[in-house]
């Protein structure tokens, strides 16, 4: 089978770009905090937060731009 057929039928570039695009609005969810948080939960879901958001937007981008 060539590459040109294996590639057809399993699209590894829209499955990233969507795996990405999730990981960012999960990131997303996690900023939401109520205001009544504890401190050290809030700020372990900030960070959560903000490495799923910085994560899903390289794996969206290198998905764009290297994917073959």
């Amino acid at each position: 089978m060539n590459r040109a057929k294996l590639t057809d039928r399993f699209p590894l570039r829209k499955v990233a770009i969507l795996s990405g695009i999730a990981l960012i609005l999960a990131g997303y969810f996690f900023l939401g905090i109520d205001p009544d948080t504890e401190p050290a939960l809030a700020i372990k879901r900030a960070f959560a937060g903000i490495g799923l958001i910085i994560g899903g937007a390289i794996l969206s981008l290198a998905a764009l731009f290297f994917a073959g």
